[in-house]
Parts: structure tokens; sequence; C-alpha cells
């Protein structure tokens, strides 16, 4: 099977950087590596920067990702900046810096509290070296201006914003495989929110299911 992706995708394996991941088999997963010349992985593992597990991903393995994104943020230096300059690099570039992440998975409450923490200290021109008081706490600064804020950008629902373009893209990508998974996995030819299975059901699936159980009313918009 890998030599035929080889020859129909005209690209090369390089078995020395690909692992071999077992899901579900323990007796024959060194002979499979020996027979792929690969080494044997285990998850939580990488894929195109991010990593990746079948379940949930813990604090640790989510850390890193943080990190870099904490990384690129305090690296940029305002001091020379007035109040609108800063604001405008915080808009135009900062906030747009995890993105890429929060289009995958939803972030949780530590991580984006922590970025909403350095993005502060940014604004307000506070660093190690010399403190400053918040003017404003980040929920008023994250408001809409007509609400009274400053227009950055509001992470939380940013992430959920996100995370809602999945559901356009299930309806509009036909026979792709993830879409075949969801649908085995939770039987949306044939949904049922209050009987989904909650063994391995998505943390998004269940939080819908218990805003329902309470009463609460769901009501979708437009794309």
């Amino acid at each position: 099977m890998l030599i035929c992706f080889e020859q129909l995708s005209g690209l090369k394996i390089n078995y020395n950087k690909s692992d071999l991941v077992p899901i579900g088999m323990e007796e024959d997963t060194r002979a499979w590596a020996q027979t792929l010349c690969c080494k044997i992985g285990s998850f939580p593992f990488k894929y195109l920067g991010f990593p990746l597990h079948h379940s949930k991903l813990t604090r640790n393995d989510l850390q890193p990702v943080v990190d870099k994104i904490l990384k690129r943020i305090t690296g940029r230096k305002g001091k020379l900046l007035s109040y609108g300059g800063r604001l405008v690099l915080l808009k135009t570039c900062l906030a747009s810096i995890p993105i890429y992440r929060m289009s995958i998975i939803k972030f949780p409450r530590w991580a984006i509290e922590l970025i909403n923490t350095h993005m502060a200290r940014f604004f307000w021109d506070n660093s190690e070296e010399r403190a400053k008081y918040h003017l404003a706490n980040w929920h008023m600064v994250s408001q809409k201006k007509e609400f009274g804020g400053l227009g950055v950008s509001n992470l939380t629902d940013l992430n959920l914003s996100l995370l809602v373009t999945w559901i356009q893209r299930y309806h509009l990508q036909k026979d792709v495989l993830w879409k075949k998974i969801v649908q085995f996995t939770y039987r949306t030819e044939h949904p049922n929110l209050f009987c989904c299975p909650i063994q391995g059901a998505s943390p998004c699936v269940l939080l819908a299911a218990q805003a329902a159980h309470f009463g609460y009313q769901w009501k979708v918009g437009g794309w």
C-alpha cells in the first residue's frame, strides 16, 4: 500500500522519520515496525505541529503548544509604541497567532487565560522590569467598540467560531474519511442527542446534551 502511494503521488516516504502508532494491537507491533523499518510511536504524536490523541489532551500535552504562542507574543517589543500602535499590532498580528491551533481543538480555560494575560501585559506595557497597572480588565478590552471595548478578539468566542466551521465542512464535503468516522461514531444518520454514548463521546456533544436536558434553547443562524 505504501509503495502504491509513492508511485501514485510521486512522493518518497522517509521511514526514518515515520512512526508506527498501534491502535488495538499489541502482539504484532514490533514485527510490523521491523517490516516497515520504522520506529514504534505512541500517543500523543505530532501532526502538522499539533499533538494528536485518541482521547482528551492533558495539560502536559498542550503546554508546549501554549508556550510557542506565548513566546511569539512576548517576543514583540512595544516599548517604543504608543497605546494606539500597540493596539493595532495586537489586533492585526498577536491576536491572530493562535488561530490555526484554535481551529483544531477547544482550548481549555487555563490556556486562554494565560494567552490573554500575556496579551494584556503587551498592551499595557507591563514587564518584569517595569510593572504598570492595567487601566481596564481584559474582558472589557475584548468587547466590541460599540459596547465600550477596543475590538480585540475574544479568544473564547473566536475558538468556538472556528470550531463551528467544521459543521459547514461536514455538510459540504462528501465521501471523506473523517466524515465517515463521525457518522459511524455518533450515528448522525439517525441522530439522538440524549442517547449519545458517554464512552468516548465528544465533550462538545456531551455539553450540548446537558444543556438540552436543562432546557436551554439552541438557535443556529445563517452562515
